[in-house]
């Protein structure tokens, strides 16, 4: 692409008998949700080899996804989509030419694309292993207080599971640590300050030899990946 915008003005003389002259939407703030329901749109000119050039990105796009399908972690295949589609991104807010012929309104769709899959990676990589952190499920049957029993299961679950998904992050981040630079860690700290409230909240119930990790060797963890 970077190379065919050197006869972009060729090219756009040759691709006009093959395409029909359109335009398209440039909103505000460009999310796929906002650009089918906002009715204050201004509207410009795309050229064909514009029009060209998008879809070639969307059919890289298209592939992309398709490979991240391949991934047996779902949260690695939104990590996967998250690295590329910010590449993407990126390369076209480097080069003048193609930024001016794409339109900026691609970037902030993009940019949009990938905090959705971050929040997904989030979802996906952390949710099942916060919910052992809630205390529904740890009463003793007809009574409010707290079966030990079930709290250091609840803890033994909690270490495996934590302890697995943090050997997958390192495997899937380790071809992509300045990207992960990125993300924002004020999510990542949520996992472990959940993790100091859980345990704060039953230190009366529970030996610390069952409690194999505090809430600073979580942080430590978590950090270490990002």
């Amino acid at each position: 692409m970077k190379t065919l915008i050197d006869y972009s003005k060729t090219l756009d003389e040759l691709l006009k008998g093959h395409e029909k002259e359109d335009s398209v939407a440039i909103l505000p703030d460009m999310t796929p949700d906002r650009e089918e329901n906002n009715t204050d749109r201004r509207r410009c000119y795309v050229s064909p080899l514009a029009q060209h050039f998008r879809s070639f990105t969307s059919i890289l796009e298209c592939n992309l996804e398709d490979k991240s399908r391949l991934y047996k972690d779902e949260s690695l295949g939104h990590l996967f989509l998250m690295n590329n589609i910010h590449y993407m991104a990126e390369k076209m807010k480097g080069n003048s030419n193609l930024r001016t012929i794409l339109g900026d309104d691609w970037i902030r769709k993009h940019n949009w694309k990938f905090q959705h899959h971050a929040m997904s990676y989030e979802r996906a990589t952390w949710s099942s292993i916060l919910s052992l952190l809630r205390d529904e499920g740890l009463q003793n049957p007809g009574s409010n207080s707290i079966s030990r029993t079930l709290l250091k299961e609840r803890l033994y679950n909690f270490n495996l599971a934590f302890e697995d998904v943090y050997k997958g992050r390192q495997d899937g981040l380790s071809q992509i640590v300045n990207f992960v630079k990125i993300l924002d860690l004020s999510n990542i700290a949520q996992d472990y300050q959940a993790y100091r409230s859980f345990v704060g909240r039953h230190t009366y119930n529970i030996s610390d030899k069952h409690i194999k990790y505090t809430a600073d060797d979580l942080e430590n963890f978590l950090l270490d990946l990002f």
